[in-house]
């Protein structure tokens, strides 16, 4: 018998990526403070302390993963 499995992204993408309405966007951002980021920057990193919630209001963020040889693996972006 064959069964299909989803990964986690896929099952779980709107909740670890969400696409926030500007009136979120308003709400949070008393919260925080503007920061850019360059390309190729990490926002964030395992074994890391991250700088909290971070909201992308511009641009594309790949996120990654490093597989057991140290590759890095895409896993959305």
């Amino acid at each position: 018998m064959s069964e299909t499995t989803s990964s986690l992204i896929d099952t779980r993408s709107p909740q670890m990526f969400p696409k926030l309405e500007t009136s979120d966007i308003d709400r949070v951002r008393r919260f925080g403070k503007l920061r850019r980021f360059k390309q190729g920057d990490a926002l964030a990193e395992v074994g890391n302390v991250t700088r909290g919630l971070i909201v992308n209001l511009t641009g594309r963020v790949a996120v990654m993963r490093r597989d057991a040889s140290g590759d890095r693996v895409p896993i959305t972006t």
